[in-house]
């Protein structure tokens, strides 16, 4: 699983580079060694070997792995329920960094790290406003994946923020709608997290395309309704920005605006991001939306990040992760030891319901 966890991150850099994934020289070597044995459990358990093109591959990897039709993935299998490569934005999954650094690549190889390394540079000659500054993008990011050149500079002009961050995000966390992400030219929003639609194959369904946010389309609420976009010269978030960032805040922002519904002092990526939402100075909520439980629980026992300077440090998972058969008690048992033996497992809708007591604790 770490030798295909590194092979999808290294072929995603080469798709980054070369602009496509070709079955030539330029596969990379991690690649072409998970092919290799993925074809020989193949081969093992007396199926065809359907690992020979990376592209196969990459497709298989869009599915938990208990749906690869290989009976060593099935059961008991501690990665079962895996997915490594986010099947509507297709960039790599957080659970596939995870596995990336347990496999002993650093934590710089990860995509997200990658992004706050990136953002945290930009606003290295901000000064005391640095993390304001850094608050301001992401909500604005969260709040606001589909926009345009002019909205996003003339928000950014009102909350003082730096030209250099201005710039960094209008030229690398941002890209102009492409063509083929529009319904007859025009750009679809969805009704629910403002992102843009894809265009969808069902389109009695959904015909002002399908929101690409896993998060938003496992929402209670969720309804497949777009509507048209109006403003000129659109610009959305890249989707790496979309799933890193923007994916798991529509959960933040849930959480965030439930406190401030109910008038509980909250605050959006503290300290330049410490934790997701700090409730009250004492509890620190991070969300983590990951299909795999065993997987979460290795990340987080390990290293629980910023977690770990609250009193009362809470690991909110989303209630569609926690309808998962056995997903809460893998998950707990696996935090048992070590840094992670402190978090507090809860779903969202735990954490929305008990916000002034975890505001006071």
């Amino acid at each position: 699983m770490r030798t295909l966890a590194l092979a999808v991150s290294a072929q995603y850099r080469v798709a980054l580079d070369h602009g496509v994934v070709l079955q030539d020289h330029t596969v990379p070597k991690s690649m072409q060694d998970a092919m290799s044995l993925l074809g020989r459990l193949a081969l093992e358990e007396g199926r065809e070997d359907r690992f020979a093109s990376v592209h196969d591959v990459l497709h298989a990897c869009t599915v938990p792995l208990r749906e690869w039709d290989l009976d060593a993935f099935k059961g008991n299998f501690t990665y079962a329920n895996l997915q490594l490569v986010d099947p509507d934005l297709l960039v790599p999954t957080e659970e596939c960094g995870a596995l990336m650094v347990e496999g002993g690549r650093s934590h710089d190889d990860v995509i997200e790290r990658q992004l706050y390394a990136r953002l945290q540079d930009a606003l290295k000659n901000t000064g005391r406003q640095r993390d304001r500054t850094y608050r301001v993008v992401r909500e604005f990011l969260a709040r606001h994946s589909l926009t345009t050149r002019a909205g996003l500079r003339g928000h950014f002009d009102g909350e003082g923020v730096d030209d250099a961050v201005t710039d960094l995000v209008l030229g690398h966390l941002f890209i102009p709608v492409p063509e083929a992400w529009t319904l007859r030219g025009q750009p679809h929003r969805c009704v629910h997290c403002g992102t843009l639609t894809r265009p969808h194959p069902d389109r009695d369904r959904f015909p002002g395309g399908r929101c690409p946010l896993q998060a938003c389309r496992e929402g209670e609420d969720f309804q497949a309704q777009a509507e048209p976009f109006g403003g000129t010269g659109a610009i959305v978030a890249a989707n790496t920005v979309l799933r890193y960032w923007v994916n798991p805040a529509i959960d933040e922002l849930r959480i965030f605006d439930a406190a401030v519904e109910a008038g509980v002092p909250a605050e959006l990526y503290p300290h330049s991001d410490k934790c997701d939402v700090s409730l009250g100075g004492n509890t620190g909520v991070d969300v983590k939306n990951y299909r795999d439980a065993h997987a979460l629980a290795r990340k987080m026992s390990a290293d629980p990040g910023g977690l770990k300077e609250y009193r009362v440090p809470v690991l909110a998972v989303p209630d569609a992760r926690a309808a998962q058969p056995g997903y809460l008690s893998a998950l707990k048992r696996g935090l048992k030891r070590g840094p992670g033996a402190r978090l507090r497992v809860m779903t969202v809708r735990e954490v929305k319901r008990d916000i002034r007591e975890l505001a006071h604790a």
